[in-house]
C-alpha cells in the first residue's frame, strides 16, 4: 500500500506539476490497512477454529468487495454494506476525515488474530 500510495502521488504530481499531493495521495492508500488487517484476522480466526474453513476468508472478502463496489447500485442496506471493514476505512484525503473507524478495526483485527491463535494453540495437532 507504502509503494502504490507513493507511486499515484507521485503520478499525480507530475500530472498537475503539484510535489505536495504525493503524502495526502500515500496517507489516503494507508487508510486501508487497518481493513486488510481484519480480513487477515478473520482468516486467522476461522484457522484456528476450524482449518479447513478459511476458504470462507476468499468468501467473505470477495462478498466485501462486490458489496463495496455494487451495493449503492444495487439498493444493497446500509446494515449489509457496514459488515464489510472496507466500509469503516476513512475517505482519504477529505477535509472531514473521521479516523475511529481505523482504531476500531485494528481492535477487531487483534481480537481476531489473539482468538485465532489462541484457538489454534488449543487445538490437537497430534493426528
Amino acid at each position: 500500500m507504502l509503494v502504490t500510495g507513493v507511486a499515484t502521488g507521485m503520478g499525480h504530481a507530475l500530472a498537475i506539476g503539484e510535489p505536495s499531493q504525493v503524502l495526502p495521495i500515500t496517507v489516503a492508500a494507508l487508510a486501508r490497512i487497518p481493513a486488510t488487517w481484519v480480513m487477515v484476522g478473520l482468516v486467522v480466526a476461522l484457522w484456528g477454529v476450524w482449518p479447513y474453513a478459511t476458504g470462507l476468508g476468499w468468501g467473505a472478502y470477495a462478498a466485501f468487495i462486490v458489496v463495496g463496489e455494487f451495493g449503492q447500485l444495487w439498493g444493497v442496506p446500509q446494515w449489509v454494506m457496514d459488515l464489510s471493514p472496507f466500509t469503516h476505512s476513512p475517505v482519504l484525503p477529505g477535509p472531514h476525515a473521521e479516523l475511529t473507524g481505523m482504531v476500531w478495526l485494528t481492535v477487531i483485527a487483534g481480537a481476531f488474530i489473539a482468538g485465532g491463535s489462541a484457538a489454534f494453540r488449543g487445538r490437537d495437532l497430534a493426528g
